[in-house]
């Protein structure tokens, strides 16, 4: 969809109906190239957005609900400074073009009210905020453009000049689809849901990359220690080369660089290497020492590795999380999680940080039965230790990652039906979803345990049953969102 002057002169009207004669309450910019104004009016409260997330420059009447920050920048400061109490006296669309200017009247300072103009440009992807004074000095604009020897300069000072008339008409506005009031609502409806979904493509591809990069490196790690650990295995060989030499010290004399011995452990004689700069029995308790080195070692990287395993494993589940992920505020919980754990780093901020868990994907089985789905690795470990009763039936795909699914039982025997369907959505939100035959565990809740110590999302079950499911959302199961 783009915004043109005929689209743009059909949202004018509706905001104007809307706005004229009301107030400016608030004044919040959420980003540095979006704006929203709240107005009341005698039609009620409404936020006006005047910005370009989603692709293309706009302003229209939106129902979003937008953050806003902890410290305003500069120019918000001084929007709020300038319109908050101003009445819209009107909105017009000068020379028809892609611009909509807001005349107001603003509290003076003695009383008096003063006019004021907020000239918002909307050209491409690119939109622009302009406020002028009653002689249409520019008192300050969301972007400043052009230099003074310029003669269409937008900078604060200068004379606001509208830019030239376009030289062809745009064609007429689109039809407003049927479901929707206005279309301010339309275009309100349509770029949001285009920019969550550009804002959740890019959150996903940089965590993704983020975790990729963990994942690889702590595969190179894990393959350092491995090849540490082959050579401590050969600890033996470094004890009986230390008892060759003690066995023979009547043989040796300083100095020596290499002894030749028969090899009582293996057959034959064995060649071992001497300090020259050691006694015979120095040479044989460097042997010792290194033996027990490389014992002691054994065992400190026997641990890492079983350690690196585990975050390896858990680091293979959150990449299959992100790839399975449907909307932004999953990828945003994916980030929370891994901040938890200690994983990745928190973001320094001033005001300690809010977060509520998303709830499980809810279905309704064609019994009537409630299935949850897990969307993460936290929500997992909520919904199966939790929120979830102990004769509760929970799912989960046979050592594959993938979400965690309980089906509400409440005591009572779960028919054959709703755990086929349990069983495939549980192989579908898994890293199994491609395949076409997929085993499927299940148990009742009470014997499924987490390990003390063990990452989020890792349980360990018992006295369960396999299923074999291909993965899928079946016909007759009941999306409760």
């Amino acid at each position: 969809m783009r915004i043109t002057s005929p689209l743009l002169s059909k949202l004018i009207y509706e905001i104007a109906d809307f706005a004229e004669g009301g107030k400016i309450e608030k004044v919040i910019q959420p980003s540095r190239a979006e704006i929203v104004l709240t107005i009341k009016s005698g039609r009620g409260r409404r936020d006006l957005y005047i910005g370009s997330a989603g692709g293309a420059a706009r302003v229209n009447l939106t129902r979003a609900d937008y953050d806003k920050p902890s410290e305003p920048p500069m120019f918000c400061m001084l929007l709020r400074k300038h319109l908050v109490g101003a009445r819209i006296e009107a909105i017009t669309q000068p020379n028809g073009d892609r611009i909509a200017a807001f005349d107001l009247l603003a509290p003076g300072m003695f009383g008096e009210g003063e006019k004021r103009r907020l000239i918002c440009e909307l050209f491409g992807r690119a939109v622009n905020v302009i406020l002028t004074d009653g002689d249409g000095v520019i008192t300050d604009c969301l972007r400043r453009v052009g230099s003074i020897e310029e003669e269409r300069a937008i900078l604060p000072g200068m004379k606001y000049r509208e830019p030239e008339k376009p030289g062809r008409a745009d064609l007429e506005a689109p039809e407003k689809p049927e479901k929707f009031d206005s279309y301010n609502d339309w275009v309100d409806d349509f770029f949001r849901e285009k920019a969550a979904s550009e804002r959740k493509t890019r959150l996903t591809g940089d965590l993704y990359r983020e975790m990729r990069r963990l994942r690889d490196r702590t595969e190179r790690r894990l393959e350092a220690q491995r090849s540490e650990l082959y050579s401590a295995g050969e600890r033996e060989y470094t004890r009986e080369c230390g008892d060759i030499i003690t066995s023979n010290l009547h043989a040796m004399n300083k100095g020596q660089s290499v002894l030749v011995a028969e090899d009582y452990y293996r057959g034959g004689e064995r060649e071992i290497k001497l300090d020259p700069l050691k006694t015979p029995q120095a040479n044989a308790a460097k042997y010792y020492k290194d033996y027990v080195k490389q014992r002691n070692a054994e065992e400190h990287l026997t641990s890492l590795i079983a350690s690196g395993e585990e975050e390896l494993d858990y680091l293979n589940s959150v990449l299959e999380e992100i790839q399975r992920a449907e909307k932004e505020r999953d990828i945003i919980e994916i980030r929370h999680e891994l901040q938890e754990t200690g994983i990745l780093r928190r973001a320094r901020s001033k005001k300690p940080e809010r977060f509520k868990a998303d709830e499980p994907m809810k279905f309704m089985s064609t019994d009537g039965l409630l299935i949850r789905v897990g969307r993460n690795n936290v929500q997992n470990d909520l919904l199966t230790l939790k929120n979830s009763a102990k004769t509760d039936l929970w799912l989960h795909t046979q050592k594959i990652h993938g979400s965690h699914v309980v089906i509400s039982a409440n005591g009572s025997d779960v028919p054959e039906t709703t755990i086929i369907e349990a069983a495939a959505l549980a192989a579908y939100y898994s890293g199994a979803r491609g395949a076409t035959k997929v085993p499927v565990d299940y148990a009742l809740i009470k014997y499924v345990k987490k390990p003390a110590g063990a990452k989020p999302g890792m349980v360990i079950y018992t006295n369960y049953k396999t299923v074999i499911v291909e993965p899928g959302v079946r016909d007759g199961l009941k999306n409760l969102k």
